[in-house]
């Protein structure tokens, strides 16, 4: 589970160092603080919607499933509500909402990775014990 933690950290980083590298070559002014605090919003949210699935590893598929829908429903509402206090508290502008929504489908690629990377687990497992 711990790789599967790591996931929306290192996609985050990758995609936030190569927007500021094409936003610096390109020109435009990326600003730094949007850029930082949407990565940290997709980044609370992502990891935040993965504690449903965390804290219980082993239930059957039908729970896991209702876990992974729930995680990705706290995913878009915490995205939201962070997003929109950063708005309204630290006045970033509009360039923090584009960083925020690159960030919230960047992290939620990442969620959808680990969800059905769980909901598979015990269908090969299934499989084979019928073999």
């Amino acid at each position: 589970m711990r790789g599967d933690m790591l996931i929306n950290p290192v996609l985050l980083t990758v995609a936030t160092v190569i927007a500021m590298i094409v936003g610096r070559v390109s020109g435009l002014n990326p600003q730094l603080s949007s850029v930082l605090v949407a990565a940290g919003v997709g980044l609370v949210a992502s990891e935040t919607a993965l504690l449903p699935i965390v804290f219980k590893r082993n239930a059957p598929p039908v729970e896991m499933f209702q876990r992974a829908f729930i995680g990705t429903v706290l995913h878009l509402g915490l995205a939201a509500i962070l997003g929109t206090t950063a708005v309204f508290t630290l006045r970033l502008g509009n360039n923090f909402v584009f960083w925020l929504l690159g960030s919230y489908w960047i992290t939620l690629t990442g969620l959808c990775m680990v969800f059905v990377r769980v909901l598979r687990a015990p269908a090969k497992s299934t499989e084979r014990s019928a073999n």
